[in-house]
């Protein structure tokens, strides 16, 4: 039973955190929400639980809604690789629109973040990047066309 009531006030932190980025990135119940990776059918139900209406789950590689979100969910450990596979597969943020993406906490030898290289590259500005665990929760804004050629 012990384990019961562990899991409960650690589910409602998870919530509480997923609830404080999403205020803290402007996203609101008419968000186009879009849950993608092995994880996301969990933040789909409580998405949906808290009033959000235009929330859908989508496959990395097709499947799903194909228009851009105001908002993509990757609430795993996904892999430096796989990240920058799937954000160069296709648009899936709106300009102006907010990726939140979990990955494992790493480093290059220099002590830069790879993950926010990717992120640049794909034309994602970094807002925020919280510790979580032996993970990172990152939260990037795509930049839109006029940023992208100002920093070109």
């Amino acid at each position: 039973m012990k384990l019961m009531k562990d899991a409960v006030p650690r589910a409602r932190r998870a919530a509480d955190v997923l609830s404080t980025i999403l205020d803290n990135a402007g996203v609101n119940a008419g968000s186009a929400v879009r849950v993608t990776g092995k994880g996301g059918l969990a933040p789909l139900i409580w998405l949906c639980r808290r009033g959000f209406d235009d929330v859908a789950y989508v496959h990395y590689h097709g499947g799903g809604p194909r228009d851009p979100a105001d908002v993509l969910l990757i609430l795993q450990s996904t892999p430096p690789a796989e990240l920058e596979h799937l954000l160069n597969e296709r648009p899936c943020v709106r300009e102006g629109g907010v990726l939140i993406v979990q990955t494992p906490a790493v480093k290059t030898a220099d002590g830069r973040d790879p993950i926010h290289l990717i992120l640049e590259r794909a034309g994602y500005l970094v807002e925020r990047c919280i510790p979580h665990r032996s993970n990172e929760v990152h939260v990037a804004r795509r930049r839109t066309t006029a940023a992208c050629r100002q920093a070109a």
